[in-house]
């Protein structure tokens, strides 16, 4: 499987090369201006920063999966996945104890 993972902290890639050592690791964030460097990608995790809108997706034909790293999910397109059969995860419970506090 192809994975790819974007807008990846300096701190965090010996974490994901441990668990996925063969995934595409990107600083930057996945934009419809880049998407099609990485039209071989299966699954994706971003975060907020990036676009995963129709033009994006539409340019990754493999895609299958999006994973975002964060709770909010506005910057995917969920009706076009929803359309193609792409998976979309979120992180639903994310700093509840910190937003008490």
């Amino acid at each position: 499987m192809n994975i790819g993972f974007f807008e990846v902290n300096e701190w965090e890639i010996p974490v994901i090369k441990r668990h996925f050592p063969r995934a595409t690791i990107v600083s930057d964030p996945l934009l419809p201006e880049n998407a099609k460097k990485y039209a071989h990608l299966e699954v994706v995790s971003t975060f907020i920063y990036s676009t995963l809108d129709a033009s994006t997706m539409l340019q990754m034909p493999h895609l299958k999966c999006i994973a975002t790293r964060s709770t909010g999910f506005d910057h995917i397109d969920v009706k076009h996945c929803a359309r193609n059969n792409i998976v979309v995860s979120n992180v639903p419970r994310y700093g509840d104890r910190t937003v008490a506090e």
